[in-house]
């Protein structure tokens, strides 16, 4: 499961930088699912695949749930 502390640290840094409000992260049939909360000024499908990039090797596009937080 080191992977997945690998996924949390990576996202961790994203959160601490501004770029996402906050994160979840939970396996799934072997498989990890991501739910990113993003700012509400920021474009999903390019934070979609931002995150994807950065974790290619643990995570699938279609595991990355962006949700925008609304003020």
């Amino acid at each position: 499961m080191t992977y997945l502390k690998a996924v949390a640290g990576a996202l961790a840094i994203m959160m601490g930088s501004g770029m996402i409000a906050d994160f979840d992260v939970s396996v799934v049939d072997d498989r990890i699912d991501v739910r990113i909360w993003a700012p509400a000024d920021e474009n999903d499908a390019k934070l979609r695949s931002q995150v994807t990039a950065l974790l290619s090797s643990h995570v699938d596009a279609p595991r990355v749930i962006v949700v925008q937080v609304t003020a």
